[in-house]
């Protein structure tokens, strides 16, 4: 297959995405308050301090970060590869989003201009050849001391890691904390330690899935020094690594 024809058949399966997979949430108006309530647990605290902090994000999906930037006073831009997520995006926040066919060469373009880029859930769906030079693109767009957020499914959860590398037929690569620590500093970001991304615990039966996380991650490690094999250190369903220019 040409690089063209390759181009074609990935432009294609992004290009129906919002109806492919995100429409077919049962609970979507549920999800969307998981989501920011995510949003605020995981990343508040990564935040740029300063006033017109400039932001990008990297495959907005549903638009959840952007409205939650937004309603925290930061200028935020989005890309896309969907005609669909651009269009729905654009309709939640008028102006936000761009159609883009190369979000490499649209980086290059915005050389040191940004304060953070995220991208969550976004660089499984890079092909592995491709995720370092656009880690690198991404770097080249921040201003000094820029933030690069990323977050992706976990290979390393003992139990929906598999599903979760594969319920998806656009997912081209998956990360554990190792792996995705890895590109960071390929990439040549710095202090890059990936964590779980996990909700708050302001529930009952969210803490009380917290302590089972824990539990279970103990029982993993424990069964893997008795058999003589490397388990992972960190089993939440996501994890999220913060790189700094």
């Amino acid at each position: 297959m040409s690089e063209r024809e390759d181009a074609v058949q990935r432009s294609d399966a992004y290009r129906t995405y919002m109806s492919s997979y995100y429409a077919k949430d049962p609970q979507a108006a549920r999800t969307h308050q998981r989501k920011l309530a995510w949003l605020q647990h995981n990343y508040a605290s990564h935040l740029p301090k300063i006033n017109g902090a400039r932001c990008l994000e990297i495959g907005p999906g549903k638009g959840e970060l952007l409205q939650w930037l937004t309603e925290r006073s930061i200028e935020v831009h989005a890309v896309d590869l969907s005609e669909e997520v651009v269009r729905y995006c654009n309709e939640i926040l008028p102006g936000s989003t761009e159609l883009v066919n190369d979000t490499a060469a649209y980086l290059e373009r915005h050389t040191a201009e940004y304060d953070v880029v995220f991208m969550l859930h976004v660089l499984e769906h890079v092909r592995k050849q491709d995720v370092i030079p656009l880690l690198r693109a991404v770097r080249a767009a921040l201003v000094p001391g820029g933030r690069l957020i990323v977050e992706v499914p976990n290979m390393g959860n003992p139990f929906i890691g598999l599903y979760s590398r594969y319920v998806d037929f656009t997912h081209e690569v998956g990360f554990t904390a190792e792996s995705l620590e890895f590109v960071f500093s390929a990439a040549g970001f710095t202090n890059a330690n990936a964590r779980a991304a996990e909700l708050p615990q302001d529930r009952p039966y969210r803490i009380l899935q917290h302590m089972a996380e824990r539990l279970i991650g103990f029982v993993y490690r424990v069964t893997g020094l008795a058999i003589g094999v490397r388990t992972p250190r960190l089993i939440s369903h996501s994890i999220f690594a913060v790189g700094v220019r």
